[in-house]
């Protein structure tokens, strides 16, 4: 992911499933109406802020929220044009990430979108050194949005989370528990080809991957980080594909290994992982295709 102009530009489905969980759990956890006030608001792994700006930070009531300003269940699109979105001053709303090449695109983003949202370089297993540095004031709302199944140790990093969160702070996590995706980096490491470029392949793989029970393996780590979970739901979805060069864009997009190799190797590589992920797709009569996957939604309470 060293391209954050075009992830940005490809991460359609993301962007599709913060909607979704929004639209059917976002009035039960974000309880807002005519006398909310301001809120202080963490998106761990913000990428390059478009869905921070678009999607999350609109969700919440104003900074200078009096009276009716507050809005209980706000658009999931902002106004205006992709060259001038006119958003409301939103509670305070920061977005972290560990690369810097995405957090300066949020920042250029944010700054013609919503200059209230601040965006900070910080990995998350260390986002309590976040308080004293960068933050004063712990948050009230932490929302992730397609890292988890970046994260191998589910449990530590919710440990680490829960240092910059509130007492009876809540927080909403989005990711895959499951996706064809992992089986094809699993296809091309074991076909050797690209295996030297692929040795951490494991730790691409999310961690609930073809589990039996996904949902009571994610209750049981973020209980042991101290959470209450309120809601632990894997959602049976389906990626729509218009074409196998959407597919391959976006492979492109998201895969962690293409950074290690030369340059003439890349297209190369690309149309090996477009060959081994077609079998995992369904073909439609209109040319269309389609991947079944599972995306847990988590809704939990920091309980002290």
């Amino acid at each position: 992911m060293d391209n954050p102009e075009k992830y940005r530009k490809a991460n359609a489905i993301q962007k599709r499933d913060v909607r979704f969980v929004l639209e059917n759990y976002g009035a039960d956890i974000f309880k807002f109406d005519k006398d909310s006030q301001p809120c202080r608001v963490l998106d761990l792994g913000c990428g390059p802020g478009d869905v921070t700006l678009e999607l999350i930070a609109p969700f919440f009531p104003p900074k200078n929220a009096s009276g009716g300003s507050a809005h209980r269940n706000p658009p999931l699109e902002p106004t205006g044009t992709r060259d001038h979105c006119c958003f409301d001053s939103r509670s305070e709303v920061v977005g972290i990430d560990a690369d810097p090449a995405m957090i300066q695109t949020a920042r250029t983003w944010g700054s013609r979108l919503n200059p209230d949202v601040r965006f900070i370089v910080c990995n998350a297993y260390q986002t309590a050194r976040l308080l004293g540095e960068e933050i004063e004031h712990k948050f009230d709302y932490v929302i992730s949005n397609y890292l988890l199944h970046w994260v191998q140790d589910i449990t530590g990093i919710m440990k680490e989370v829960r240092q910059v969160h509130k007492k009876n702070g809540e927080l909403l996590a989005i990711f895959l528990a499951s996706s064809p995706i992992f089986e094809v980096y699993k296809d091309i490491y074991q076909a050797g080809k690209w295996s030297k470029y692929m040795k951490d392949f494991e730790l691409a793989i999310g961690p609930y991957h073809r589990s039996p029970d996904p949902e009571a393996e994610v209750r049981r780590d973020f209980e042991q980080a101290g959470y209450e979970v309120l809601i632990c739901d894997c959602i049976h979805s389906v990626m729509e594909i218009p074409s196998l060069g959407h597919l391959k864009h976006a492979m492109e997009v998201v895969n962690p290994f293409l950074q290690h190799m030369r340059a003439e190797e890349r297209g190369e590589y690309l149309e090996d992982l477009l060959e081994a992920a077609v079998p995992y797709t369904s073909l439609r009569d209109d040319g269309t295709r389609t991947a079944p996957y599972e995306l847990m939604v988590v809704h939990t309470r920091n309980p002290q």
